[in-house]
């Protein structure tokens, strides 16, 4: 006779790496099974979320699309190129090889002759961008070598692509901030939000000021206007709480996301606090945002635009190339290194000053600042400042060595000087930084145009058209932008026209 199956209840306790149970009767008693109470857990690890491999996957595509590039620029200038020097691409191709690996043997990547070498070079050129602005300022011949380098530089770092229109577009400041309302007024924002014309002109003179980013963003609150009557406190607090993080976005400070959109579930985020200066926010948060919440992704994707014209802006200053936004910045670099030697030497003890300058091993000296200490000629690797909180470090330890110092009244306002700087983020700038993410692809493509129209009255290769109307210096431009499969194809693979961001 079969055995009347009486009422039970199942319960489960669910975790992220474990699952409870039990099983009871109706009155919650644990029932048994061949005389063991029906109860257990089961472990297993974490689920790890694609974070990693994503990251590897976009580093690996990204490498791939620029190597891509170049090897078509290569295309387009080897048949001249070889006139001239027909073992400058293996040269350069092969230049981070061993000796015993290279198929050529010379001593020195870019010129080798006599009269011209790469110590002539570096000495011509500090920077790529002393040969950039070189070859725009001064429209005589050149040699095709220091062209294709040029080139190479544009084509190979050439900006993002999050602002259509040309280099004026880039630069407008009222177009660019009201793109970024039109996509806040959209319904995955969680209130209206207005700005007046006089608020979008307030809002430029805060971004363009020299205060700290916390006071900006303090400041930048105030222009935004939505509807607070009406609303318990709890709301309240929430609008302005996501107000305060939008601001703090802008003015290059973490906001949370979880603040801004604060009805939206970021259950499948693992952070939702990021600046936009950081690379976690292009490489992590921003594409786990477009799986989860893509509009609300769209809207930040906006609003990374207006911290790029306040970078931009910065960068840039008052000149109309980057090249020469750069060269004043190595100019300005080395003003305050010699500044900065010279009151060490003159109110520091010897041992200060090697520490903080010739020592490859120091913390927080100049050595880990710019990556490598020269000694007696030659040159040594230090590990090299990567993190926000190493830099913060560094410019703190600068300004405890100033503090302590004894100065005259005249080096006074010297010391004065650089605290300021500092204070600013405008000390000992740097040609390689996480600001140079924020330059759009227009910048650069201004700038190749400019070189290009130089180049052209020099080197009449570029102008020579193939079968289908199309000029090298056409295709040129065509790598930068975009891959045309009409334009141009690489080997056996065709490139797809497309918008590619932010390579």
């Amino acid at each position: 006779m079969n055995e009347v199956v009486k009422n039970y209840y199942l319960g489960l306790d669910i975790g992220t790496n474990s699952v409870g149970w039990a099983v009871t009767d109706d009155e919650y008693n644990l029932c048994k099974f061949k005389k063991k109470d029906m109860w257990g857990i089961r472990l297993f690890e974490n689920g790890e979320t694609a974070a990693e491999r994503r990251l590897q996957r976009t580093a690996r595509r990204r490498t791939d699309r620029r190597k891509q590039r170049i090897d078509l620029l290569q295309m387009l200038f080897a048949e001249e190129m070889a006139k001239v020097d027909d073992t400058f691409f293996i040269r350069l191709n092969e230049s981070r090889l061993h000796a015993e690996d290279k198929s050529v043997d010379f001593k020195y990547p870019l010129f080798v002759s006599d009269e011209y070498n790469d110590v002539d070079y570096h000495k011509e050129y500090p920077t790529i961008f002393h040969l950039r602005k070189e070859l725009i300022d001064n429209p005589e011949p050149h040699d095709i070598r220091l062209v294709y380098l040029a080139l190479h530089h544009i084509i190979k770092n050439r900006g993002h692509f999050l602002i259509d229109g040309d280099m004026k577009a880039a630069r407008d400041f009222d177009a660019t901030f009201l793109q970024i309302l039109e996509e806040m007024t959209s319904d995955a924002f969680p209130f209206d939000i207005e700005v007046t014309p006089d608020g979008i002109q307030t809002a430029r003179e805060i971004l363009n000021s020299k205060k700290p980013n916390s006071s900006r963003a303090k400041e930048l609150a105030s222009v935004f206007l939505y509807a607070t009557q009406d609303l318990d406190k709890d709301e309240k607090k929430k609008r302005k709480d996501s107000i305060t993080h939008i601001c703090k976005l802008f003015a290059g400070n973490k906001g949370d996301v979880a603040k801004i959109f604060y009805n939206t579930d970021f259950g499948g985020m693992e952070k939702t606090s990021f600046s936009f200066g950081e690379e976690i926010f292009s490489e992590t948060i921003l594409p786990e945002m477009e799986a989860v919440c893509p509009d609300e992704a769209r809207i930040i994707e906006s609003m990374k635009m207006l911290y790029d014209w306040g970078k931009l802006s910065e960068i840039l200053g008052e000149e109309e190339y980057i090249s020469k936004a750069k060269v004043k910045q190595y100019e300005k670099h080395k003003r305050d290194l010699r500044t900065l030697r010279t009151l060490i030497l003159k109110y520091c003890d010897k041992k200060t000053y090697n520490e903080f300058f010739n020592n490859p091993n120091a913390k927080n000296a100049y050595s880990n600042y710019i990556g490598e200490v020269k000694k007696n000629g030659k040159k040594y690797a230090a590990e090299k400042l990567t993190k926000e909180k190493e830099y913060d470090a560094f410019f703190k330890n600068i300004k405890k060595i100033l503090e302590a110092m004894s100065c005259s009244e005249d080096d006074q306002s010297a010391v004065s000087a650089i605290l300021e700087d500092i204070e600013n983020g405008k000390f000992l700038p740097l040609q390689r930084s996480k600001e140079n993410a924020s330059i759009p692809k227009q910048v650069h493509e201004a700038e190749l145009n400019a070189i290009l129209n130089n180049a052209e009255s020099y080197l009449p290769f570029l102008k020579e058209k193939d079968a289908e109307g199309i000029s090298v210096r056409e295709k040129i431009c065509s790598v930068l932008s975009q891959f045309e499969s009409s334009v141009i194809s690489y080997g056996s693979q065709a490139r797809q026209g497309g918008r590619i961001h932010d390579d």
